[in-house]
């Protein structure tokens, strides 16, 4: 199966927003958690 570049370069980017999207979730709860703890 060949991929086009764009194709591999759209699958890298989904994959970073994915990662950058639960990170941030991360973060928000963890902030969250410290509000609760004050």
């Amino acid at each position: 199966m060949l991929m086009q570049p764009g194709d591999a370069f759209r699958l890298v980017i989904d994959k970073h927003m994915e990662i950058f999207a639960i990170e941030e979730l991360l973060l928000i709860n963890r902030f969250d958690f410290r509000c609760v703890n004050l």
